[in-house]
């Protein structure tokens, strides 16, 4: 059981640094288009 549930923790974790990952892509893109500040 407890194995079950640190997967799942694992699998939750892996999604939040994809969406996590994701979003410092974007946040990245949008810098290099503004320019230097």
């Amino acid at each position: 059981m407890s194995r079950f549930c640190k997967f799942g923790k694992l699998h939750v974790t892996k999604g939040n640094v994809d969406k996590l990952l994701g979003i410092l892509l974007t946040a990245s893109k949008e810098l290099k288009r503004s320019g230097p500040h």
